[in-house]
């Protein structure tokens, strides 16, 4: 629990600690065979109260397990050991009692093991790997001279996974494991190249502005042109690259649109330094278009109007309500759909 404090400028304020019996889970932990095992993580997490208190510890002599500092509640053990692991649900606690387990025995552990490459198959050592599973819970290892990345798990599953690594682009994936058994998988990072893109519009650099970048059908990425209207693009991908100059937003009744000016393709790859892009003077108009409940609108027919001339351009939104209404001259637009 929490005492309030009262600070007052130029004044020192004193305040009195006790300290906090809480409970504890206490057990001697065997491995499969019946042998003490005294290496290994301990986790306690508890299950019953919000935010998922956690509390940590490590195997000790003789086997010995202690976890202490916890609340009253329900919790879940678990031990990860290169022995085996153990999960035991239920475990209750209360404030200043200790929660005896006895002998509790490992089971065979459940193993990812993630082999991580370059492009061409050399191994990656150091490289951090990071794994959870859909509830949330995970673990994360670095990859050994080999490459490899020994990940321990409490049971089996589908987990996702994630590799980091400096200088290369990290790499997602899914990985399933039955409980007890060992899988491996491998990732192929790509290493990334900077390559320098110059913003302009009719050969003048376009400075201090926010843009979008993206090549082929790539991640979009945002970035701010420097003083010479430079920014430096960090990217693994290979491809056409386009360049996109967002302009003002507009909302409507039943909708939302934005608008950006956007360059020609300029190809890119593993050996480009430097490129320059050149906005084109046509523009692209994204719109959005939602229901009373604020739902998307598939199908809904809707119009841009050029406020300045009255030209419009007619569309109908896909099947996720947008669309993307290309070719258009610059100006102020109104959106109007049947709805109006």
């Amino acid at each position: 629990d929490g005492v309030d404090v009262v600070v007052t400028a130029g004044a020192e304020s004193t305040v009195a600690v006790a300290a906090y019996a809480g409970g504890s889970i206490t057990a001697t932990v065997r491995s499969a065979t019946g042998e003490l095992v005294e290496s290994g993580d301990v986790r306690a997490v508890r299950t019953d109260g919000p935010g998922g208190m956690t509390r940590f510890g490590q195997l000790g002599a003789g086997g010995s397990l202690r976890v202490g500092g916890l609340v009253t509640g329900t919790y879940a053990l678990e031990v990860t050991s290169p022995e085996g692991v153990l999960r035991r649900e239920g475990v209750v606690v209360t404030v200043g009692q200790e929660s005896a387990l006895g002998d509790v025995q490992l089971s065979a552990a459940t193993v990812i093991v993630v082999h991580v490459q370059d492009a061409a198959g050399a191994p990656l050592p150091g490289a951090s790997v990071w794994i959870s599973s859909s509830g949330g819970s995970g673990t994360s290892a670095t990859t050994d001279a080999a490459g490899d990345a020994r990940l321990v798990l409490t049971a089996g599953g589908t987990y996702d996974y994630a590799v980091y690594a400096g200088g290369y682009a990290s790499a997602y994936n899914t990985v399933t494991v039955a409980t007890g058994a060992t899988v491996s998988t491998t990732a192929v990072l790509s290493r990334m190249t900077s390559v320098q893109v110059t913003v302009a519009h009719d050969g003048r650099p376009l400075a201090a502005r926010s843009v979008i970048a993206q090549i082929g059908d790539g991640p979009l990425q945002w970035w701010t042109t420097d003083a010479a209207g430079v920014f430096a693009l960090q990217t693994a991908d290979t491809g056409p690259l386009v360049v996109r100059l967002p302009l003002s937003d507009g909302t409507h009744t039943y909708g939302t649109w934005s608008g950006s000016a956007a360059s020609s393709p300029v190809a890119v790859d593993s050996t480009t330094a430097a490129v320059q892009v050149e906005l084109d003077d046509t523009y692209a108009i994204d719109v959005s278009l939602r229901d009373y409940g604020d739902e998307p609108a598939p199908g809904r027919s809707f119009s841009l109007v050029l406020t300045a001339t009255g030209e419009s351009v007619w569309m109908s939104a896909g099947p996720d309500g947008t669309a993307r209404v290309t070719g258009v001259a610059a100006g102020e637009y109104t959106l109007k759909s049947w709805s109006d």
